[in-house]
């Protein structure tokens, strides 16, 4: 936990092996954003596809009835496109996506400044 926060503060917690265990703090960051991203974004994708799919089936009802709007067809191309855009939405505008997306980022981010000899922690906390 210690290796989470800035490089400033490693030298007063000097007794902490900080440096030791800062590629295995930025590891499981990196892992905890991949885990925590993985399993909002099956939740968040199966709810967008049913969103879409319900729509389809809605349009096709609509046609059936006789209460479809102007050429109204069915197509399935609103929830291929639904699915393309689905992680893109996701890590971009769902506060779990952002989050997940920063955990793994940063994580990543630390890994290589270990890997560099030059390990750091947090990357918003701690300036380059």
């Amino acid at each position: 936990m210690a290796a989470l926060l800035p490089c400033r503060y490693w030298q007063v917690l000097h007794r902490l092996p900080i440096r030791a265990m800062a590629l295995p703090s930025a590891i499981a960051t990196a892992f905890a954003g991949v885990i925590v991203g993985g399993q909002g974004f099956m939740a968040y994708a199966r709810m967008t596809a049913d969103a879409a799919a319900q729509a389809t089936l809605d349009a096709a009802e609509r046609q059936m009835h006789g209460a479809a709007q102007g050429g109204e067809s069915i197509t399935t191309l609103t929830p291929q496109l639904v699915s393309i855009a689905s992680m893109v939405a996701f890590t971009m505008f769902t506060p779990l996506g952002l989050l997940a997306t920063y955990l793994a980022v940063s994580g990543l981010v630390r890994v290589a400044s270990v890997v560099t000899d030059d390990a750091i922690g947090d990357p918003v906390l701690s300036p380059f």
